[in-house]
């Protein structure tokens, strides 16, 4: 099994003023003890104890997931056979949970009725989408990300949002180039949930465009002014 695609601006709000914060790391310190994708899940079960432990399913290959807690953040390792499909399952993926307390949601009388809160047009969908910017951080092309076929890419990006309203989703173009500076794919999948994002705000978020191929050196993202009738339905922000 390969990485799991957690798309991470997902920020689970809550009216008890709580929010969880989700994110793929590569290598993390749980309890004193240094945990690496690729590390032994024997040596990792053996230095630190899962509070919870749960597999899903019963043959071999299938992929079993450890939640650790430590403090106020909980660790979830998925463990797996490794990329060859045989032998000793290894850490296959590092996920980070933060809980973070967040303030009150104000009463009705206190709020005030802002743009995002009116029902969402194509047209001011559209008029939206061409004030939001993005710009790739980083990315790593260098391996499948993902549980399933078509796998993705891991882009580093940073989102602004200059428009007057909150768009549930944001629909970008991927593009990937070879070596010589010929592009040799792209996508639209998935979207990245921006709800959280308000007017005037900027975030840097880990997004796994899928369609991963062999000998990409560059990727491009960008948010298309144009949605053609044909294109509508890959734009999930669209009413």
């Amino acid at each position: 099994m390969r990485v799991g695609i957690i798309i991470l601006l997902s920020l689970f709000i809550s009216s008890v003023g709580f929010a969880e914060t989700s994110i793929l790391v590569k290598q993390a310190t749980i309890l004193g003890e240094s945990i690496t994708v690729g590390q032994g899940a024997e040596i990792v079960q053996s230095r630190i104890k899962a509070d919870k432990f749960l597999t899903s399913g019963n043959n071999y290959g299938d992929p079993s997931k450890g939640y650790y807690n430590d403090g106020g953040t909980t660790y979830i390792i998925t463990y797996g056979p490794p990329k060859s499909g045989t032998g000793a399952y290894v850490v296959k993926q590092i996920e980070k949970v933060d809980k973070q307390e967040k303030p009150a949601v104000p009463s009705v009388s206190q709020s005030t009725v802002t743009p995002s809160l009116a029902p969402l047009t194509r047209d001011t969908v559209v008029a939206a989408r061409r004030k939001y910017r993005v710009k790739v951080v980083s990315f790593d092309a260098s391996q499948e990300f993902g549980t399933e076929f078509p796998y993705s890419d891991h882009v580093r990006l940073r989102v602004t949002n200059g428009s007057a309203l909150a768009l549930p989703t944001l629909t970008v173009l991927t593009k990937r180039f070879d070596g010589t500076g010929r592009m040799i794919g792209s996508s639209r999948n998935p979207g990245i949930p921006v709800a959280d994002l308000k007017p005037g705000q900027s975030a840097e978020v880990d997004y796994y465009p899928r369609g991963h191929l062999p000998g990409v050196k560059k990727i491009t993202v960008e948010v298309e002014a144009l949605i053609s009738p044909e294109e509508a339905k890959f734009f999930k922000e669209l009413p």
